[in-house]
Parts: C-alpha cells; structure tokens; sequence
C-alpha cells in the first residue's frame, strides 16, 4: 500500500510539474511581446523542469537562443549548449559566435572554442586542462568569458583556484570575485583587505579605477550603506569618460537605490531613459518610470528575478505593483 501511495503522489507531482511548465510556456510567449528581456527567466524555467512537454522544451530552447544572441548573451549561450547539446541546428549558429568573437579577441577560433568548451565543464581535469590551454594564450577579455561563465554556474571555487593559478590576474576579475561571493560564502572583510590591497597598484588604469570603484559600491548596497553606495557609484563615474558606459551604470544603480529608498521621482529623474542591453533590473525601472501599466502583467518574472537574486529592488518593485 505505502509502495501505491507513494507512485499516486509522484504522479501527482509529475502531473503538477508539466502543468506549471506548459504554464511558464504560455506565460513567457506572452510576456516577450511586452519585454523579451523579462521573458527569458520564463522560458528558463521551462527547460529546467524535470518534466516539460517535448514541443514546449524544444520551442523554448529554440526562443532562448535567439534571445540570448539577440541580447549578446554568450555566455548564456555557451551554458544552454553544454546543459542540451543535441541541437545541430543551434551548434552551427554558436560556431559563427565562436567566429566572431575570437576574431574580435585576435586569438584563433579553434583555441577560443576550445577553451570556452572546457570552461563550460564542471570536473576538475576541465578545469586543470582549462588553466593549461588558457596559458598558451593568455587574454584579459578572455579570462573576463571564463570568468562570466563561471560566475553563472555558481562554481566559486573554480573560480578561486583560477585566481590562484593565474599571476598577474586583473585586479578588477579579481576584486569582482570577491564581491560577488561575499554574500554567497563566509569571509571576514575580504572585500576590503582585497580593495586595500589593490588600492596600492599604482598601474591602475583610470578605466579599472571606475570598474573597482563600481564593484565596490554594488557590495555596500548589498550590505545597505545606501549613502555611501551612492558615493561609491559617483566617485566611479568620475573616472569614466564622458561616453562612458560607466556613467549611466552608475546613475541607473542610484536610481534604483532611491526607488528602494521611496524616493521614485528622483529615481526616474535620474534614471538613464536606455536601459542597459540585456539587463532586466534596468529593464524593470524603465518600465516603471516609463509603462508603469504593464507591471501587473510582468508580475511573474519578476517574481522569479526576487527569488533567484533576493533583492531588495525586486522586492520594492513588487509591493509597487501590489498597490496597482
């Protein structure tokens, strides 16, 4: 009987499981016409499912690829055919990103594909085979690839041991490491002790300064020294050039921290009216400040933006649309 309980619950399950997907399917094909950018994690919690419709899984895959490409998300690409590599159709499009970006790398394509096939793999041979094909032709943009890649798949202590076997590694990959993981490990003032050590490399380019500072001030917002995050955004800016891609990065991360701090007037004042390519926290602002109408539809992805980065913009922006 306990045997006969437990197959009725699976079932049960399996059934719940397609149903939410053929739901996250129905959802996603909905929400792209309005942002396609907020419909990517939809269709990402497609292909997750344990159990999917066939047709569903296969059309989201096919829709992921465009959008990742669409938005120059490679790395993301790079991962999607690692986790679901039996699509010939969308490893001959991959090869032309291979083309085109160690053409612009100015490194041969087979070493770039090569290396990127290693870096997508989470054994430690990979890993060992990766440190020793990276040193035939070492590259800071594509150290930065692996580093992306990496950051994704949560693998920290890849990433720890390619810092440690890499000399002379840039100290923004390095410093942005420790930002990211500090709230995901335990460590006791790392990012400082790290900010200080890299604070006395007087080589520093004015360009790694801004991107330092920038990573600097993410981790006080993490940490809710909103004021001083603000600072540290700013002072970043300062160190950009005028065109700079820094400058509006750090007066959009501002404006989110005034829209977290009730101020949503300011916030949109300074909001940059372009949101970055490809960046959903960028995209969600500007839709609030712009087609605040349409949050109500974008509910759920943004629901999933909250539970996978438990952010506390996410977070304001939902009792926001609460209140619609």
């Amino acid at each position: 009987m306990k045997f006969l309980a437990f197959i009725f619950i699976y079932f049960c399950l399996t059934i719940l499981s397609a149903k939410e997907s053929n739901q996250n399917y129905a959802l996603a094909y909905k929400v792209e016409k309005i942002s396609p950018v907020l419909s990517i994690n939809l269709y990402e919690k497609v292909v997750q499912a344990e159990k999917v419709n066939k047709k569903f899984q296969k059309n989201s895959l096919s829709r992921l690829f465009y959008l990742y490409n669409r938005y120059s998300m490679y790395e993301e690409i790079f991962i999607l055919n690692e986790n679901f590599p039996n699509d010939k159709s969308r490893l001959k499009k991959t090869d032309k990103i291979y083309q085109k970006i160690s053409k612009n790398l100015k490194i041969e394509e087979s070493q770039f594909k090569k290396i990127i096939l290693l870096t997508v793999k989470k054994d430690d041979l990979s890993l060992r085979n990766l440190i020793l094909e990276y040193n035939k032709t070492p590259n800071i943009y594509l150290l930065s690839y692996i580093f992306a890649i990496k950051l994704k798949q949560e693998e920290y202590e890849a990433l720890s041991y390619i810092i440690s076997e890499i000399p002379n590694i840039n100290p923004v990959l390095k410093f942005y490491y420790y930002v990211k993981v500090s709230s995901k490990l335990t460590m006791i003032n790392t990012v400082e002790k790290v900010l200080n050590e890299i604070s006395s490399i007087s080589e520093l380019t004015n360009s790694q300064k801004a991107d330092i500072l920038f990573f600097y001030a993410m981790y006080l917002e993490e940490k809710k020294r909103f004021r001083q995050s603000i600072r540290f955004y700013r002072m970043s800016s300062t160190f950009s050039k005028k065109e700079d891609r820094n400058i509006s990065l750090s007066n959009n991360q501002i404006a989110k921290i005034f829209l977290i701090q009730k101020q949503p007037k300011k916030a949109c004042t300074i909001f940059n009216q372009t949101p970055r390519v490809g960046s959903e926290s960028d995209e969600v602002i500007y839709i609030y400040c712009n087609k605040k109408q349409n949050l109500k539809q974008l509910k759920t992805p943004i629901q999933n933006l909250f539970q996978k980065e438990k952010s506390r913009f996410y977070k304001k922006i939902l009792q926001e649309i609460a209140n619609l």
